[in-house]
């Protein structure tokens, strides 16, 4: 005997729940993990826009930084 509709779509919505949870918690852990590494970033254009003004760093280069 197969089960009712109803049942069935209440199952799917429940496994297609657990796994959106079980893939967000995989994601949270993931940029968690990729936010404490540090990337070094060179820059060989020093004039705008690159670089506008080193004090107050702004320009193209600390935006694409930052």
């Amino acid at each position: 005997m197969t089960p009712p509709l109803h049942l069935l779509l209440a199952r799917g919505l429940f496994r297609m729940a657990a796994t959106v949870f079980v893939a967000l918690g995989m994601m949270v852990f993931w940029i968690n993990a990729a936010q404490a590494e540090t990337v070094r970033a060179w820059v060989y254009h020093n004039f705008p826009p690159f670089v506008i003004d080193v004090d107050t760093q702004s320009g193209l280069s600390y935006d694409f930084a930052r």
